[in-house]
């Protein structure tokens, strides 16, 4: 048996060597009585389109592949907006699901480059409407622009609608959008 590095221990370990009390509002599992629910803030909208097909491959014979599109849209917000401009770089798993990985800029009405990143899932659900990629994202901004370098400290969340593409239509369509969220932690 291989010992663990010092630096390695179980929680309990943790407690019992440092006697750490939790506050009076937080319970044995580590969660606050007061509030267990994350805080959203809508950040903005955005409407992001393919300028060209994307290009999806199959090398290996099966349903999953590599996908490359690029694209630009408007970014709609209080706090951020601008032009987009992105190269989406996904992989597709085997059930059809799109894994994006999106990385691109917003150039504000001021100038400013806000740089983002955008990771996570777009699963194809049927609804009364027809086939929709329902999109669920992590998105991360970086910026030098002193009016919004805050975002460099932020976690966010993309929710969107992606239309799939068909014959005479053979780009996704974003047809309801997608807001992106600020995640407060309430555990501060």
């Amino acid at each position: 048996m291989v010992p663990l590095p010092r630096a390695i221990y179980a929680w309990s370990d943790i407690v019992e060597r440092h006697h750490f009390e939790p506050p009076a509002n937080v319970n044995r599992r580590g969660w606050s009585e007061e509030s267990t629910d994350m805080r959203l803030t809508h950040l903005c909208d955005m409407r992001l389109a393919f300028e060209d097909d994307p290009i999806l491959v199959r090398p290996y014979g099966g349903e999953d592949g590599s996908s490359f599109g690029q694209g630009g849209g408007t970014v709609i917000g209080e706090r951020l907006g601008g032009t987009a401009r992105w190269v989406n770089v996904p992989q597709r798993r085997g059930d059809g699901a799109m894994l994006p990985n999106i990385r691109g800029v917003i150039t504000t009405p001021d100038g400013a480059n806000v740089l983002f990143t955008m990771r996570g899932r777009t699963v194809w659900r049927a609804t009364a409407e027809g086939v929709v990629g329902n999109q669920l994202l992590s998105v991360l901004f970086e910026t030098e622009d002193e009016g919004h370098r805050w975002l460099n400290d932020a976690v966010c969340v993309l929710e969107g609608a992606v239309a799939p593409p068909m014959p005479g239509r053979p780009r996704p369509q974003a047809p309801r959008g997608m807001r992106v969220y600020v995640c407060e932690n309430d555990l501060m």
